[in-house]
């Protein structure tokens, strides 16, 4: 049966109405758009919740874009109070996955069309898989019908071969809640309880963009920003441990990129993944805006440089719900 969301956006689209909305001149702020993965999950034995899109899919919401809106970068925001109302919509990436550079970077250019990548710094530095990607893999890999319960996984997970996205989802939502000094003791109780040892190195060699494809798109008109260096949820650390994590983020990007890290996304991005600790970092790093991921359109003329709202991109997003997205964000942003 059809949502209301989704039958609300077939509607808008059906109807033509979306159509005559943006021709009547737009909104006073702007819309940011966050993917992570372009590509095919089912495709992939790490974690199936970080694509966003297929690369067919994707050229079909850059045509949109590109056909309806006005695709802004960073250095725009202080314009628009001037520029007033517009259909504006920013395009944002997180994490650094290399199909950012085979797949969308192309795409991107082709649709002579701007974007922000978010990168975290270690996992380039190290090519490691993120702790996401690792506890998917485990969770693959492991022979049991079911894990748990044990110290760290307080509740047994079933294991169904058919779906195992659904007991991927239960252990990433037990780690997203864990201090930062609790993460290492999970992992490596993980590793032990599903028998599947630590995800193989040469794994990570091919998921990551390089620092020489990060320069490339810069030098392609993309714009680079931090993510910290590991990936925590900052808000579980102290303000020194968050420090470390921006400042040694905006440091690689200083050494490698030979330019000041100005932009910056939260991991996880939720309201309270972020706090006035890491605002105050984040000032110390002149970290000039600040990225979330919990919805929500921007209004120019009451912005918080540090709460830049975006609105995520989902693998089962359809055209008619990306389109209501962009045309009416108070209503399905």
């Amino acid at each position: 049966m059809m949502s209301k969301t989704a039958l609300a956006s077939q509607m808008l689209h059906r109807s033509g109405l979306g159509t005559l909305l943006r021709k009547a001149g737009g909104h006073r702020g702007f819309i940011a758009l966050n993917y992570h993965r372009i590509g095919r999950p089912d495709l992939s034995e790490l974690d199936h919740g970080v694509f966003s899109a297929t690369p067919e899919s994707f050229q079909k919401q850059l045509d949109f874009l590109r056909n309806n809106c006005d695709v802004i970068g960073p250095e725009d925001i202080a314009e628009l109070p001037r520029r007033g109302r517009g259909n504006f919509a920013m395009i944002t990436f997180d994490d650094g996955y290399r199909d950012n550079y085979e797949t969308a970077f192309p795409l991107l250019k082709a649709a002579g069309l701007p974007a922000v990548f978010f990168i975290t710094t270690g996992f380039m530095d190290a090519m490691r898989l993120s702790w996401w990607d690792e506890i998917a893999w485990m969770v693959r890999h492991c022979q049991k019908s079911a894990i748990g319960p044990t110290a760290m996984l307080p509740t047994a997970i079933t294991l169904d071969r058919s779906n195992l996205e659904d007991a991927i989802g239960q252990v990433l939502a037990i780690y997203k809640k864990l201090k930062s000094g609790a993460t290492a003791a999970f992992m490596a109780s993980l590793t032990q309880e599903t028998g599947s040892g630590r995800a193989p190195t040469a794994l990570s060699d091919k998921t990551w963009m390089t620092w020489d494809m990060i320069r490339e798109m810069r030098d392609g008109g993309m714009a680079i920003g931090g993510h910290t260096v590991h990936h925590p949820i900052l808000s579980s650390m102290a303000r020194c441990e968050q420090d470390l994590e921006i400042s040694g983020c905006a440091g690689a990007i200083e050494q490698h990129l030979g330019q000041p890290m100005k932009l910056f996304s939260y991991p996880r991005g939720k309201s309270d993944a972020f706090n006035e600790d890491t605002r105050a970092c984040l000032r110390d790093a002149r970290v000039q805006y600040a990225f979330t991921y919990y919805g929500g359109m921007n209004r120019t003329e009451s912005l918080d440089n540090y709460d830049v709202r975006r609105v995520s991109v989902e693998s089962d997003t359809q055209i008619e719900h990306f389109e209501a997205i962009v045309t009416l964000p108070k209503l399905f942003a």
